[in-house]
């Protein structure tokens, strides 16, 4: 009987933290999108911390992070929009842009942003936080007709 009942919670348990995203390792990888091309996104640094797993991940600066990923291509002052499966909490998503080694600031509105007018190549930081932790992430755009 005893071994039923531990089993039982078991199966609970593992039932409670398959779809919770909070049982996850990592923090929820965004999706990025333009009006014609879905943008890469990679995992930056990061603290998280859930149920079973807990750790901080630091990574190399932006560019160094991205010097070897091919942009994705966009047009001039073209909207991006910010999609989480997991939202982070309100008002903690912030979005700068990596220029000669510092971050700056970019305005988010509902998820949306524009990138520049100028042509060129932008090195992005998204960054969130959520009850388990935060977390950072890279994208590179070209700005191009």
């Amino acid at each position: 009987m005893r071994n039923y009942i531990l089993l039982a919670i078991a199966l609970l348990f593992g039932c409670l933290t398959n779809n919770n995203p909070t049982a996850s390792e990592h923090p929820p990888l965004p999706k990025l999108r333009s009006e014609s091309n879905e943008i890469e996104v990679f995992q930056s640094t990061y603290c998280w911390f859930s149920l079973q797993f807990g750790k901080c991940v630091d990574y190399v600066s932006p560019d160094e992070q991205l010097k070897d990923q091919m942009p994705t291509i966009v047009s001039p002052e073209e909207e991006i929009t910010i999609i989480f499966s997991y939202k982070p909490k309100e008002g903690t998503l912030h979005l700068s842009q990596w220029k000669q080694g510092e971050p700056v600031n970019i305005l988010i509105d509902e998820n949306k942003f524009k990138v520049p007018a100028e042509q060129g190549e932008y090195i992005y930081i998204l960054r969130g936080n959520w009850e388990e932790g935060d977390s950072s992430y890279v994208f590179k755009l070209k700005v191009a007709d």
